[in-house]
């Protein structure tokens, strides 16, 4: 089976993203290990005292990466070139942030999907995140895009509703959700009583003055509680 072929096989098993490399002849698909998995063979390789030791961890992961079942099973009954077990685990270590280059590496992926973010996916899936705490992006990308735009305008409409937002998505220009910004004095306002209070000249009367500091207190902390609480569901 062709490279394209495998990865097709691959991808009707919906897992995590695939990746190709091309070594002389061979066509290798594979996908990357948990990050937490890629940092105990790192810690493995780190302690490896000879090369053997190094060969047999290359092997093992590369098995547990590849996606070619009868790549991984001739491991080491000479079918497979030799030097593409480590060539492959090395790209994974890269890949998973786990070698000498990892800062550099990062960097680049940083400015990558920092390009893609502004696409009417990456927002959607930002909009439903902050409006309903039970959806993360991995379950979001496990929906058809029906459903997603479905759960996407339900969160809108709740956003749209709490004042979040004040306006629907337009596609030339997404509109980001991001938290209102909270003035002490609008704080004081909600309280017509309160601001009537405040609003009156202090004069030297030391009552009025101390009842008109205790309102812009009171104000202060509530306007810094409304914050808190919406930061709180922003995150979830």
């Amino acid at each position: 089976m062709d490279g394209l072929g495998r990865a097709l096989e691959a991808i009707s098993r919906k897992a995590d993203d695939l990746f190709i490399t091309t070594i002389g002849d061979l066509e290798i698909v594979f996908r990357l290990p948990p990050v937490r998995t890629a940092q105990q063979y790192t810690y493995l390789l780190d302690a490896c005292e000879n090369d053997g030791e190094r060969n047999s961890i290359f092997e093992s992961i590369f098995r547990e990466t590849v996606e070619d079942d009868w790549i991984t099973k001739s491991t080491g009954g000479g079918l497979i070139p030799a030097g593409v077990p480590e060539t492959i685990a090395r790209l994974v270590l890269l890949l998973s942030g786990c070698n000498s280059n990892t800062n550099a590496y990062t960097s680049e992926l940083f400015k990558n999907y920092r390009k893609q973010v502004d696409s009417t996916l990456c927002y959607m899936q930002r909009v439903v995140c902050s409006a309903f705490s039970g959806y993360t992006f991995e379950i979001l990308e496990k929906l058809n895009y029906q459903k997603l735009v479905y759960i996407f305008i339900q969160a809108e409409k709740l956003l749209l509703e709490q004042g979040i937002i004040t306006v629907e998505h337009n596609f030339e220009k997404p509109v980001e959700v991001k938290a209102k910004q909270f003035l002490v004095e609008d704080a004081i306002k909600s309280d017509t009583k309160a601001y009537s209070e405040f609003s009156k000249p202090a004069a030297d009367d030391p009552k009025r003055m101390a009842m008109q500091q205790a309102i812009r207190e009171k104000a202060i902390q509530r306007a810094k509680e409304e914050e808190r609480k919406f930061k709180q569901r922003m995150r979830g």
